[in-house]
């Protein structure tokens, strides 16, 4: 895995409507299924079923604490590195939780992940037995996640910022788009790659100055939504 520039790549798999990954079969979902972005969860979605997610997470207040950019290119931060390894290292903590490409901005988080259902039976550390792994659920994956990255920051991080954070390293949601195909895919793949040469304009920049017309302001698109 690299993570040169606050992208990182573990070596993603093809995706087709019916992909393959990691030897598990994932059903992608049909663009009639495909949420607003303004909705942080898809209604009536199972979200511990196989499948492809696009997620976003902010921190705090969307405070930069991760590094910056120069030259298009992100330069972490010591907490930077430590979330990016974090990220990295969660299929230790989550059974069927595959990672794909992601970024690491100053203030958020881009990543693609795939689930593959839960595991076939697994050997009883009590015995002969064998008993089923319960199913990765989205919400656990961004639980955890949460949970480790901000015990670990809070070793390497002074008192004050934490108080300007309110306690939390992160924002209470996330954004979780599920991916439908391979297009969809590719269009995601290719806009967290060029996320960093394109901050001036993220509107999770606090320096970003967005300009509110009718239409910005009744539907919020991104370009990996086109």
């Amino acid at each position: 895995m690299s993570a040169r520039g606050g992208v990182g790549h573990i070596h993603p798999p093809p995706v087709s409507a019916t992909c393959t990954v990691f030897g598990c079969t994932i059903p992608l979902m049909s663009s009639r299924h495909l949420p607003e972005r303004r909705s942080l969860r898809l209604p009536a979605y199972d979200y511990s079923s196989p499948g492809a997610y696009f997620l976003t997470l902010c921190t705090r207040h969307r405070v930069c604490l991760f590094g910056t950019v120069r030259d298009d290119a992100v330069q972490l931060s010591d907490i930077g590195r430590l979330v990016s390894t974090t990220w990295s290292e969660l299929p230790d903590h989550c059974p069927n939780l595959h990672l794909d490409m992601f970024t690491i901005m100053p203030n958020h988080l881009h990543a693609v992940a795939f689930l593959c259902g839960a595991d076939d039976d697994t050997p009883s550390p009590t015995g002969g037995r064998t008993r089923r792994s319960a199913p990765t659920q989205i919400p656990d994956v961004m639980r955890r996640f949460k949970t480790l990255s901000t015990t670990r920051a809070r070793l390497i991080t002074p008192a004050q910022v934490w108080q300007e954070l309110d306690g939390q390293l992160w924002q209470r949601n996330y954004y979780e788009h599920v991916i439908r195909n391979d297009d969809a895919l590719d269009r995601i793949r290719e806009y967290i790659t060029n996320n960093p040469t394109s901050w001036a304009l993220d509107r999770e920049n606090p320096e970003h100055e967005p300009v509110h017309t009718l239409s910005t302001l009744t539907r919020v698109t991104e370009p990996w939504m086109v």
